[in-house]
C-alpha cells in the first residue's frame, strides 16, 4: 500500500504544471516614483516612512503611519516636472494629494496606539501633442493630445504595539488616451478608462526600543 502511494505522489510531482508568464503593467505611468523625498533616496518611496502626503501614492499604508501625528496634510509635486527633457520631448508629469489622519487610542481607551488616515490622490501624465500624417506625405491631416490620469482614493490604519505595522489599501480610477486609433490592425482605439486596486503594508521594528522596554532600562550608549 505505502508503495503504490508513493508511485501515485512520483507521477504527480512529475505531471506537468501550468504557469503564467510575467506581464508588464498596461499603465506604465502607475509604477514611477512620484515624490520629491523617495527619489532622493534612490525610489524606496514605497518602503520609507514619511509625513510627505504625496508618499501615499506609493504606499497606501503610508496613511495609517500618517495618522499617528498628524491631522491634515497636503502636499504636490512640483506642478508640471518635465520628464526626460534632454531627450527633448513635451513629457510632464504633475501629481497632488490631500490627507486626513486621527489618533483613534487618544478619544477611547484602546491596548494600543492605533490610528487610521484618508487620503485624496491624483496622478497626471502629459504625453503631449502627436500628428497623423499621410504616408509618404508630411501633410498633417489629424492631431490629438495624449494622456494618462489617475485620480485615488485611499485608507490606512497602522497599529503601534512594541513595532509599528501599517495596513493600506487605494481604490483607482484610471484613464488613459493614448491614441484615437488602435495599433497595427486594431480596430479599437488606444483609450481605455478603468478602475484598480492597491494593497500596501508597512512594517518598522525599533529594535533597541524593544530590548530597552523588555529590560525595563534603556540600552547602554542608547
Amino acid at each position: 500500500m505505502k508503495a503504490k502511494i508513493a508511485a501515485w505522489c512520483s507521477l504527480l510531482i512529475l505531471l506537468p504544471g501550468i504557469s503564467n508568464a510575467q506581464v508588464q503593467t498596461a499603465v506604465p505611468f502607475l509604477t514611477l516614483t512620484i515624490s520629491v523625498e523617495g527619489n532622493g533616496m534612490g525610489g524606496i518611496s514605497a518602503s520609507l516612512i514619511s509625513g510627505d502626503a504625496i508618499s501615499a501614492i506609493s504606499n497606501p499604508a503610508q496613511l495609517g503611519l500618517f495618522g499617528q501625528d498628524n491631522l491634515f496634510s497636503a502636499s504636490t509635486y512640483t506642478p508640471k516636472t518635465m520628464w526626460l527633457p534632454s531627450f527633448g520631448g513635451d513629457l510632464s508629469l504633475d501629481a497632488s494629494a490631500v490627507t486626513a489622519g486621527l489618533r483613534l487610542d487618544r478619544y477611547m481607551k484602546l491596548p494600543a496606539a492605533i490610528s487610521i488616515g484618508i487620503g485624496y490622490l491624483h496622478v497626471y501624465f502629459d504625453l503631449g501633442t502627436f500628428n497623423q500624417t499621410l504616408i509618404n506625405n508630411p501633410t498633417v491631416i489629424y492631431t490629438w493630445y495624449a494622456f494618462e490620469k489617475a485620480d485615488m482614493l485611499a485608507f490606512g490604519i497602522e497599529i503601534n504595539y512594541f513595532v509599528k505595522f501599517g495596513l493600506g489599501y487605494s481604490y483607482k480610477w484610471i484613464d488613459s488616451q493614448l491614441a484615437p486609433f488602435g495599433a497595427g490592425q486594431a480596430n479599437a482605439s488606444g483609450a481605455t478608462k478603468a478602475p484598480a486596486h492597491d494593497f500596501g503594508t508597512l512594517l518598522q521594528i525599533p529594535v533597541v526600543n524593544i530590548v530597552s522596554r523588555l529590560r525595563h532600562k534603556p540600552l547602554a550608549g542608547c
